[in-house]
């Protein structure tokens, strides 16, 4: 390099190209920086770049199927994610409040009549209903008038239509 930081050119004849100019004898170490110049094609010079490592420009994506359809905890985990409110289901609260409802309500289904003896995940085991969707607010989620039992087939079938049938985002 020359002090104006132009490249160093060994020869008289002088060509351009988009790196700027070259000799046509130069041996291209001076011009290309230790590459050297492989021959004119269509009026442009190429140079043979050393190869090297490098890391990825873009990384990689998260999965976009979800977890396997087996795969329980995934999904639940997955589940928790979207709704923060999940967290409250473990709570010793409502573990409390769950078993009391089920001694209130005498293990009967509120909606059918059917005796709830079952065990999980049996048609007949007992559900804790919340009958106004709490959507994450305490107040509603640990009261107890609004808490009954529901057998698992009901709530699995005519709680949940009930609950699809109000479009997202629209709450009492």
């Amino acid at each position: 390099m020359t002090e104006s930081g132009q490249p160093r050119i060994h020869s008289a004849t002088v060509r351009r190209c988009a790196r700027g100019p070259v000799a046509s004898d130069c041996c291209g170490f001076c011009v290309f920086g230790g590459r050297k110049p492989l021959p004119l094609r269509k009026g442009f010079l190429v140079t043979m770049g050393r190869l090297k490592n490098l890391k990825p420009a873009v990384r990689s994506l998260a999965p976009r199927l979800g977890p396997a359809p087996g795969d329980v905890k995934a999904q639940d985990r997955e589940r928790n994610e979207r709704n923060k409110a999940r967290v409250l289901y473990a709570s010793p609260a409502w573990k409390a409040l769950r078993l009391a409802t089920f001694v209130r309500d005498g293990y009967v289904c509120q909606r059918s009549g059917v005796l709830c003896v079952g065990k999980y995940p049996a048609p007949n085991s007992p559900v804790a209903n919340h009958r106004r969707p709490h959507r994450g607010d305490p107040r509603l989620f640990f009261d107890p008038d609004n808490v009954e039992t529901v057998s698992k087939a009901v709530h699995d079938s005519d709680v949940q239509a009930e609950e699809q049938a109000v479009p997202m985002g629209v709450w009492d």
